[in-house]
């Protein structure tokens, strides 16, 4: 059984973490606002509160939430991470800063989403993601590396991944915005 202290814990990472990355605060965590960031950054918060250990009842008894509302933000994210770039930067910043925290099961759940929907990307930022997902998998001991009997994953090794990651979808986006920019040019000097 988890303890109180822990469950504190886990409480104030995941919303640090909500804060740091996607810049939406504690207090309109809590409110019952509908504003799509607001909203994004409550289901986050909610899925990292889930894989650091928390019950989808206990999360939402903390947020003042039921748990199917939980259980609604854990699939709202899931399914995100199959083709929304932001939220996969996103939960990538987000899950670097718990990854102290995490459990196994909860967390392999959402990297099976994130890497089902890395298939669709190109290989440089599927091929980051992937990597990123396999260091977490290592680092709460569901792989092995073949060269050593067991694998110490340090935060800086994640945050490399995290980061290697995260700017190669960031510089595929922008490649893909100047290429539209450069059809949209060239159908307009066609004109």
């Amino acid at each position: 059984m988890m303890t109180r202290d822990k469950k504190v814990e886990i409480y104030n990472a995941s919303l640090d973490a909500v804060y740091e990355v996607m810049g939406v605060g504690r207090e309109q965590i809590l409110l019952r606002s509908r504003l799509n960031h607001i909203k994004e950054a409550r289901h986050m918060a909610s899925c990292l509160m889930v894989m650091c250990g928390l019950s989808l009842t206990e999360t939402g008894y903390i947020l003042g939430r039921n748990h199917t509302t939980i259980l609604n933000s854990k699939y709202w994210v899931s399914g995100n991470l199959q083709y929304d770039k932001e939220t996969i930067i996103n939960f990538i910043k987000c899950v670097v800063k718990v990854s102290h925290l995490l459990e196994v099961e909860p967390t392999l759940y959402f990297l099976s989403s994130l890497e089902k929907g890395i298939v669709r990307m190109d290989t440089s930022p599927a091929y980051h993601v992937r990597e990123f997902c396999r260091t977490i998998r290592q680092m709460l001991g569901t792989i092995i590396q073949e060269d050593t009997a067991a694998y110490d994953t340090t935060k800086e090794t994640l945050m490399h991944n995290a980061e290697s990651a995260i700017d190669s979808m960031e510089e595929k986006s922008k490649d893909t915005e100047r290429g539209y920019l450069r059809r949209l040019e060239e159908r307009l000097l066609k004109i």
